[in-house]
């Protein structure tokens, strides 16, 4: 700790070492949490959410695995007999635009936000850049200037990060190799925020992807729309779960939910519980 300028003179454990490797990092920074939330149509139609509080050394994997099980697409290919799934989006770049987000944000201010729709993905942290960088300066070289440069030294010794200012490089790169568009960034509300538009989810969705070597995870297995399937399902079995649709129909748990929901506004289903339990209903 001490080599790290982790502790202070006296022994104690700074801000940054208590952040960094604390198991209750929310009691010294209120605010420390890393939200991630579905939404649907607008704002008010929150689907799912999470609320990730981790020491910060563990934050950026645990970002990314609740992402890849809960929020994102992948796709499905073979090397050999290998199986290989690959997210939606590069992971380099994703997490390095995560790992931006925790050692640049304001620990004074509000918690890191993440809102995933259909289209795109909204990364928000508390924080504007310092006076001589511009969003403009950086997508080009510049100088590493770190809000947090203990939690930024650390993350680079963990091989998070390099220290030489080239992360919004990388993610250009990273964006670019996979032939998807780079992310926008911009300053908003006290902060920055990382707009990343969900190409390879919207093909998914429109059925774009459904020959080739590589075939979506999340791609309904036939050229009925989701909504029909479900019905389809729900007709052979009207107690079955959230979980069996998706792995029936071969689409994200949220994927079924924001199906669901669609059904219920469009009054074709509902869910009623008598005494045999809770159980589907179509009603047309």
């Amino acid at each position: 700790m001490r080599k790290l300028n982790l502790m202070t003179e006296k022994g104690e454990l700074t801000n940054a070492a208590l952040m960094l490797f604390g198991k209750d990092i929310e009691h010294w920074s209120l605010l420390s949490a890393f939200r991630i939330g579905r939404f649907g149509v607008n704002q008010a139609d929150l689907i799912i959410h999470d609320n990730i509080v981790c020491p910060l050394v563990l934050m950026p994997d645990a970002v990314i695995d609740t992402l890849r099980t809960k929020y994102l697409v992948s796709t499905v290919g073979y090397e050999g007999l290998h199986r290989k799934e690959t997210l939606e989006m590069p992971e380099d770049g994703l997490r390095e635009m995560i790992c931006n987000a925790i050692m640049h944000r304001d620990y004074m201010g509000t918690f890191i936000q993440m809102r995933v729709w259909a289209d795109r993905i909204q990364l928000w942290n508390d924080g504007t850049l310092p006076p001589s960088l511009t969003i403009e300066k950086l997508m080009t070289e510049h100088e590493s200037r770190p809000r947090n440069p203990l939690i930024a030294k650390v993350f680079y010794l963990l091989g998070f990060i390099e220290n030489w200012g080239r992360g919004y490089e990388k993610i250009r790169e990273s964006f670019e190799q996979a032939n998807l568009q780079v992310p926008t960034f911009e300053q908003v509300r006290g902060g920055i925020m990382a707009t990343i538009q969900r190409e390879v989810f919207q093909k998914v969705q429109g059925g774009q992807m459904t020959t080739g070597s590589t075939t979506p995870k999340t791609t309904p297995k036939t050229t009925l729309k989701t909504t029909q399937k479900i019905i389809e399902l729900i007709r052979l079995d009207s107690k079955i779960s959230i979980e069996q649709m998706a792995a029936e129909i071969g689409i994200t748990r949220d994927g079924i939910n924001y199906n669901i929901k669609k059904l219920k506004n469009e009054g074709r289903l509902r869910r009623i519980k008598d005494d045999n339990g809770e159980r589907w209903d179509i009603i047309k």
